[in-house]
């Protein structure tokens, strides 16, 4: 039987820490002494172009990155333009990291579902000046459909995207098995320069 140490944890085991805002627990479910969620600083959304274009939900959520992401992102984006948003029967997203198989998994989708083309539409670069409504707008198909890594999930949120549309959004989150094999894949495309 393995040695214990203080509050039931084994010995040279009794690291204190957080995970995700949550207090870590023992085997037993017992907070660890220390480890208790601190609370949230209220932080004020950044700006976009001098005003900001999405709710207090959106701010909330956007609250998940951190702040200097979500701040550089907006100024990647300034200015963004306001246009109607367009109506459409749903939103199909795909959350990812780099070198997950993305872009393979879109193709696949595209050929089974009618969701038109589905790009990585909500990148800050493709953002730039412009409204992201006219991107939805410019959709094949009645459904608007989009990959996304964390810049493009902030940027969905910025422009007031998900304010819109996410109750009519589903997403799909696209996790690698082998993220050593991730990690290869994506330092040879960075030094080959071919992510595709």
């Amino acid at each position: 039987m393995a040695e214990m140490g203080g509050e039931g944890r084994p010995a040279g085991k009794a690291k204190e820490g957080r995970v995700r805002g949550r207090a870590l627990r023992d085997a037993g479910g017992t907070p660890i002494a220390g480890s208790q969620a601190k609370p949230r600083r209220d932080r004020a959304p950044p700006s976009i172009g001098g005003t900001a274009h999405y709710s207090e939900t959106a701010a909330r959520r956007l609250a998940a990155f951190p702040s200097a992401q979500v701040q550089a992102i907006a100024e990647r984006i300034a200015p963004i333009q306001s246009a109607p948003w367009p109506d459409i029967a749903g939103c199909f997203c795909v959350l990812f990291t780099s070198r997950s198989g993305s872009t393979c998994l879109a193709r696949e989708l595209e050929q089974v579902f009618e969701i038109g083309q589905m790009r990585e539409a909500l990148n800050p670069p493709r953002l730039k000046g412009g409204a992201a409504a006219h991107i939805v707008q410019r959709r094949a198909d009645s459904w608007f459909s989009f990959k996304a890594g964390g810049p493009g999930v902030i940027a969905a949120e910025l422009t007031g995207l998900f304010d819109v549309y996410l109750n009519q959004t589903s997403f799909v989150l696209l996790v690698r098995r082998d993220i050593v094999a991730q990690a290869v894949s994506r330092e040879k495309a960075v030094q080959t320069g071919q992510f595709h």
